[in-house]
């Protein structure tokens, strides 16, 4: 054992699980469409669209919401 630790996932540390690029696609998506532009109901549209689950909608929702925070 070389008596390094593995670094911290998850929590605070701004590290998460990998996602698949559909999820990344989502978050484009939702960043270069006006809200008025988008399908309601939001989250069952992107589902169908991208082929997500719930939780993958979500993670791309927050991810757009950064993007859109650092523009």
């Amino acid at each position: 054992m070389s008596g390094l630790e593995p670094p911290p996932v998850g929590g605070s540390t701004g590290l998460s699980h990998a996602h698949c690029k559909a999820v990344d696609e989502c978050a484009f998506y939702l960043v270069a469409t006006r809200p008025e532009e988008r399908p309601f109901p939001l989250v069952m549209a992107l589902e169908k669209m991208f082929g997500l689950t719930t939780l993958e909608v979500m993670e791309a929702k927050a991810m757009a919401q950064r993007m859109a925070g650092e523009m």
